[in-house]
């Protein structure tokens, strides 16, 4: 039984925790006055729009007692509302009863059963969990963010998904016609780690800073043969330098240039960066552990080199593909979780031998086809881009670009394929032949992402 004391200072009102979208919210609150001589019935009829208090049930007149016999209040609108329902004992605050109505629901009270959830089909509702009451925001922009912990209900527990951005794919050489030496593509960038955490939602602030990583450029052609560019990391929650959530980027992949080994980007860890490819070994693949061709936890991948595959992982980034000094070409390598890796740019053998480029990485799986690799020769074309992910998995990596491959006359080479978003690594650029022209671009590693769900 709710009673409002003979003092005037007593009143029951309801509060939203949000305003109102489309319509006002109708309530309905019975009441008798009861003094020694006097019984007198009396309603209270109204609406609430807003985040500001409004009486349902004034006070009672002096030396009376209001008792409250009934109270509905019905959410007209058409999003999940929390209501709380407090009396007001002369300024100090006293929550009666508190909780989220879905559209069409009501909240009644009765001195029989107290507080109950209604349906819209009029039947109690017992141990609801709506899922209108689940936040979910994407941060997918890169640079830094605030994420705002949501008021409409008390969340519990917060998952948390970061991505890093993902390594870009090396440019393609560029050679004289008239020189009889190999050509050869950009290697792949590395893919990024996806790292996922749960945590106690009463642990964080009303707001946390998030930033989203870059994926890594990819390198250029003109003036000059360029690697890729690694990957940024993205976190969640910065506290004194210390980041409570963190996935790192995936390496660049190296130039495509003097016949020589080039190795691709290795891919991102959940506690440290892939490293960059280079003359003769793939990129390191980031810690915890150390990198192999076949990653566990949130390891990253290494390069491939020395024409092998990028190694696979679980939820670290998958290494990109890398060549020999022939040239021969390997494939962006893949990840259960982490981002796909860049394939590598078509290539030339010193007696013109055509030597095509392959095929970026997945997420989602050790192994399967991500983005196109380009077609080689007189008609080249670009790689095909990484698909994109979601919450679930990272994007997939990029195709090598074709390379000019037996072409003699003066022709540049193509693009690699941009990495997926987020986390997917860059495809190596293809190889160009001329004095002016010049070798394919790294494709762009895929640009990170912070996913908030809270519940």
């Amino acid at each position: 039984m709710i009673v409002l004391s003979t003092a005037t200072t007593d009143i029951l009102e309801v509060i939203l925790s949000t305003a109102m979208t489309t319509t006002n919210m109708p309530f309905m609150a019975c009441w008798r006055d009861i003094t020694d001589t006097v019984y007198t019935p009396g309603r209270t009829v109204g609406s609430t729009n807003g985040v500001a208090a409004v009486t349902m049930v004034a006070a009672p007149a002096a030396s009376h007692q209001r008792i409250i016999d009934f109270i509905s209040i019905f959410n007209a609108d058409t999003i999940v509302k929390n209501v709380t329902i407090r009396l007001n004992a002369n300024t100090v605050m006293y929550t009666l009863w508190k909780g989220n109505l879905l559209p069409g629901q009501a909240v009644v009270y009765s001195r029989s059963r107290g507080f109950q959830v209604m349906s819209s089909g009029g039947t109690a509702v017992i141990g609801q969990t709506p899922a209108a009451t689940i936040d979910y925001q994407a941060f997918t922009t890169p640079g830094l963010a605030l994420w705002t912990k949501p008021t409409s209900f008390d969340p519990s527990f917060v998952t948390v998904i970061c991505v890093g951005g993902g390594g870009g794919g090396g440019a393609g050489s560029t050679t004289a016609a008239t020189l009889t030496t190999a050509r050869t593509g950009g290697c792949g960038g590395g893919g990024a780690a996806y790292q996922v955490m749960d945590l106690r939602a009463d642990d964080l602030g009303g707001t946390e800073v998030v930033y989203v990583g870059r994926g890594g450029p990819g390198g250029v052609g003109n003036p000059s043969v360029n690697s890729g560019v690694n990957g940024e990391l993205s976190f969640f929650s910065l506290r004194q330098t210390i980041m409570t959530v963190v996935a790192y980027g995936g390496g660049g992949g190296y130039l495509g240039g003097a016949p020589a080994i080039g190795g691709g980007g290795g891919g991102g860890g959940t506690t440290g960066a892939g490293g960059a490819g280079s003359v003769t070994v793939g990129g390191a693949g980031g810690t915890p552990g150390t990198g192999t061709l076949t990653a566990r936890g949130g390891t990253g991948a290494i390069g491939g080199a020395d024409g092998s595959a990028g190694g696979y992982a679980e939820y670290g980034g998958a290494g990109g593909g890398g060549h020999t000094a022939t040239p021969a070409n390997g494939a962006g390598g893949s990840s259960i979780f982490g981002g796909g890796a860049g394939g590598n740019g078509g290539g030339a053998s010193a007696s013109r031998v055509t030597v095509e480029a392959t095929t970026g990485g997945i997420s989602g799986a050790i192994s399967g086809t991500g983005g196109t690799a380009g077609t080689s020769g007189a008609s080249l074309t670009a790689g095909g881009p990484g698909a994109a992910g979601n919450t679930r998995k990272c994007g997939a990596g990029g195709g090598g670009g074709g390379g000019t491959g037996a072409v003699t006359t003066a022709l540049n080479g193509a693009a690699g394929g941009d990495g997926g978003q987020p986390g997917g690594g860059g495809g190596g650029g293809g190889c160009g032949v001329g004095a002016t022209p010049v070798g394919g671009a790294g494709g762009k590693g895929g640009d990170g992402a912070v996913y908030v769900l809270c519940w």
